[in-house]
């Protein structure tokens, strides 16, 4: 059964993948577009310097390769974006997790570096994608991102600023 009700944005213990558990919340619209700005930013300086991703675990992570046609580098500059802005929200939304160890099964701490590492991991990825963007996801599904009137549509808004002195 499918269940209609407020959106969850509380800070608790969510399913992550088999065995590992996640506590955190969905994000805010404002998260997300923080996280996008941030992202942006980590990919302008890896243009510039491609060691800046070592903190994300992606010291392999090389630039633009010559002789890469633009379209292959495009899309390795978005998935790249992709990739950080879920890091990035991430370390911004989860306060802890449980069934997360190294290699040899010991639990290790969040960092941005055991971050990347997970999210490199498809499954974790979706996962996390899941989890992370529900709330953006569905208020924006919904068309209710801004509620100015009481059908949700802007267009009922009154505007409140002044036009701009030329």
């Amino acid at each position: 059964m499918l269940r209609v009700e407020k959106i969850d944005r509380t800070v608790r213990r969510r399913k992550f993948v088999d065995g590992a558990w996640l506590t955190m919340r969905p994000a805010t619209s404002i998260e997300s577009i923080q996280a996008e700005t941030e992202a942006a930013q980590i990919v302008a300086d890896w243009l510039k310097a491609p060691q800046g991703l070592r903190e994300f675990g992606l010291d392999e992570f090389a630039g633009p390769e010559d002789g890469e046609d633009m379209e292959a580098q495009v899309d390795r500059v978005i998935g790249l974006t992709r990739f950080l802005v879920n890091a990035l929200l991430f370390e911004m939304l989860v306060t802890d997790w449980d069934g997360v160890g190294d290699a040899d099964g010991n639990p290790i701490e969040i960092t941005r570096k055991h971050i990347g590492m997970l999210l490199s991991n498809a499954d974790c990825f979706a996962a996390f994608e899941r989890l992370a963007w529900s709330a953006v996801r569905t208020v924006s599904a919904e068309g209710n991102a801004c509620a100015a009137s009481p059908n949700g549509s802007v267009e009922a808004a009154e505007t409140i600023a002044r036009a701009a002195p030329i």
